[in-house]
């Protein structure tokens, strides 16, 4: 785990507000030249600034209870004899995905040639309480914090100069667990928009409703957030009330400096989809309130802001002058739309501060346009989302989800050599002693975050083990393996409960989950894919923990569903309770198929012409072809993917690589990144897609 002490430093925040949700902080200090480092926790989330310029962003998450401590190198960016180091903390105290619900603070130290100048709670630091932003604001997404929505004038940001005396009152946190950071910073690559803006005109509306993103029709208590009655800004009506003008668009080449107008917008596209934090100044000579929309594709010619169930936005409302401007939370996106709603502004420098994964320089050795383009768009996607943890998109939700980290994992390994990173994010499963909401033993089905409603998916678990036997294989890691026996052998007696008299799970709670496709409305009562992980979890916890017990179990399982799934040609997928009766139904799915194969409940020797048909009469254009109707397609994830993993296995690599390209190359060509569904219908950036990387490089590298 690696222990991290501060030297100095105690943890602080302003005084009363620790609990406070959506709380923003401006932490200053004065440094000369020299060495020098800000080391850092916090809760929430930090950007460090020095002389006005973005230098670093964080931190890398933990646990509950633990928090990681960055150490940021700024000796580069000391340029005069007094610099200013400015550090913004938003502490947000909410239940999410991508954070965690914990009293906000920030332990800083800022290290001089090997001396302590400031220390927060001791030394050498100004604390201000911002107040350039509207507080009570919607949710940016269910698994995310709030929107961005700034209220500036030109003395906003005097406290980054030294140029405010309003200090606030602060207080001495309870004392937290530090711990090291373990994985690597990213490079902070600029990117810039292509050469050509688009310039149009909108106009208001007043729509008789508006649409409503899933998360702001959430009333439980236990989802935290500003009800509506207390919000100061409905930011959800007020994109909603801009329509596009159809005439009188055009496209410009895009010069150091855009002037915008009221009434006017314009469209940046970047050459793909990238992550980060959007970079930009703006001149207003009035007063001005602009938007700045964005998203991975278009619709009707623009970004849909709340497409997949988001607020894609950030507000700006200013005063006149000249500011310097980054967004604080990263974002991803294609497209970005600047929608001018008063006044005038020019906007000039901008361009994305890449948050990812540094530089990768393994590459693939092919001349195949085609392979190339799909292995750079697992290349990228990968490096959005795989930065402290595995993620599964950098947009919607930045969650460290089991079954996704099972695939990203790997591609870590491939493209790096080393596993920091799924140390760090099985480190973060194992450090609590429980997981409070959950079932005794189950264990999240995404972490760091908080289940306040109890969801879980039981499934994922499953896919936790697997990881473990995998991780234990790529670095020999025995200490982590020893020390998930508790809960791997916790989590084996909560299933235990859930056994019928076949020996398979019936009923499991909570959100089952086999694939995004058909194949989910079939996981009750007695479900057949989830009972082949199951066997395959079994064998892995016989392997890893030396448990013939569980081998055991896992083929009786495996005999009862060959028994009673297999209708001859192909595996059923479930069984319902009928009368008192367990009977199984005849609805098959292609997923189910690939289950079976990929967790050795069936094989080439046991079923040859199921798997002949799988082979030849599957793939990319099945459905196009009308071949074998009465199976529910497979969608990416996971039916495509573990196709294509079975596929490799059986050395299957030219029928491989030309899937590969009819299942992956309208992604890469559209948006450089590979996407959640094969369709543009959810996430266009997915962690566990950029598995295509290992499946090129083997190919290609065997057929040669």
């Amino acid at each position: 785990m690696g222990q991290y002490i501060f030297k100095q430093a105690e943890p602080v925040w302003a005084a009363k507000l620790q609990n406070e949700m959506n709380v923003h902080m401006g932490f200053f200090s004065k440094v000369g030249k020299c060495r020098a480092s800000v080391n850092l926790a916090c809760s929430t989330s930090y950007q460090i600034f020095v002389n006005g310029t973005f230098v670093a962003a964080g931190p890398a998450r933990a646990a509950h209870g633990y928090y990681r401590v960055d150490e940021v190198d700024i000796t580069s960016y000391l340029s005069e004899d007094i610099n200013h180091v400015a550090i913004i903390v938003w502490g947000y105290c909410i239940n999410a995905y991508s954070i965690l619900d914990q009293p906000s603070f920030l332990t800083c130290e800022i290290i001089c040639d090997d001396e302590v100048i400031a220390a927060t709670g001791v030394k050498g630091f100004y604390a201000y309480l911002l107040d350039d932003y509207v507080r009570k604001v919607q949710r940016y997404t269910y698994q995310r914090a709030f929107t961005e929505s700034y209220v500036m004038d030109v003395h906003s940001s005097g406290w980054r100069k030294d140029l405010n005396n309003q200090q606030v009152s602060i207080e001495i946190c309870d004392k937290k667990e530090y711990i090291n950071r373990n994985v690597r910073y990213p490079d902070y690559e600029k990117l810039y928009p292509i050469k050509n803006v688009v310039i149009g005109k909108h106009h208001t509306v007043y729509p008789e409703s508006y649409r409503m993103p899933w998360h702001l029709k959430v009333t439980s208590e236990k989802y935290k957030q500003f009800k509506s009655t207390e919000l100061e800004e409905n930011i959800n009506e007020i994109i909603q009330n801009i329509a596009y003008d159809s005439d009188n668009i055009e496209r410009r080449e895009l010069i150091e400096e855009l002037k915008l107008s009221e009434n006017e917008y314009a469209l940046y596209e970047f050459e793909r989809e990238a992550t980060g934090f959007i970079s930009f100044k703006a001149v207003c000579d009035e007063p001005c309130e602009f938007l700045m929309i964005y998203d991975e594709m278009l619709i009707n010619g623009v970004p849909d802001p709340i497409r997949i169930h988001g607020l894609w936005v950030n507000k700006y409302k200013l005063e006149p002058g000249e500011y310097d401007l980054v967004f604080f939370e990263p974002v991803s996106m294609k497209y970005l739309n600047t929608v001018m709603l008063k006044g005038k502004a020019n906007i000039s420098s901008l361009h994305m501060i890449e948050y990812k994964h540094p530089n990768i320089d393994r590459k693939l050795n092919t001349e195949n346009p085609d392979l190339l383009k799909i292995y750079d768009a697992a290349v990228e996607t990968f490096r959005q989302n795989a930065l402290d943890i595995f993620m599964d998109c950098p947009s919607r939700e930045r969650a460290g989800w089991l079954c996704d980290s099972f695939f990203t994992s790997r591609v870590e390994y491939l493209l790096t050599g080393k596993s920091l990173i799924e140390k760090n994010f099985l480190e973060n499963f194992l450090l609590p002693d429980t997981f409070t909401d959950l079932p005794k033993g189950i264990l999240p089905m995404c972490y760091p975050s908080d289940h306040y409603d109890g969801n879980f998916i039981p499934n994922w678990a499953m896919w936790l083990v697997l990881e473990l036997y995998e991780y234990k294989q790529r670095t020999n890691d025995v200490q982590m393996i020893n020390a998930f026996k508790p809960k791997v052998y916790a989590l084996l007696e909560y299933f235990k409960g859930f056994l019928n008299s076949d020996g398979l799970l019936q009923n499991l709670e909570k959100w089952v989950f086999v694939e995004w496709s058909f194949a989910n409305k079939l996981v009750q009562d007695v479900n057949f894919p989830t009972n082949m992980l199951y066997a395959l979890m079994l064998e892995r916890v016989s392997e890893l923990y030396d448990d013939n017990d569980k081998l055991i179990q896992a083929e009786g399982i495996r005999r009862k569903i060959r028994e009673l799934s297999y209708n001859g040609q192909f595996f059923r997928d479930r069984m319902l309770l009928t009368d008192d009766i367990l009977k199984v139904t005849e609805e098959c799915t292609e997923v189910c198929q690939y289950y079976a194969f990929f967790t050795k409940t069936a094989t080439k020797k046991l079923y040859p012409q199921l798997w002949k048909t799988l082979v030849k009469d599957f793939g990319p254009d099945r459905v196009e072809k009308n071949l074998h109707p009465n199976i529910y397609p497979a969608n990416a994830f996971v039916g495509t993917y573990l196709r294509l993993e079975l596929l490799s296995e059986q050395r299957l690599y030219k029928q491989l690589l030309s899937e590969s390209v009819g299942f992956f190359k309208y992604m890469a060509d559209r948006t450089g990144t590979l996407w959640e569904n094969k369709t543009d219908s959810a996430s266009l950036n997915h962690g566990f897609a950029s598995h295509v990387a290992i499946w090129l490089d083997k190919a290609v590298n065997t057929l040669k």
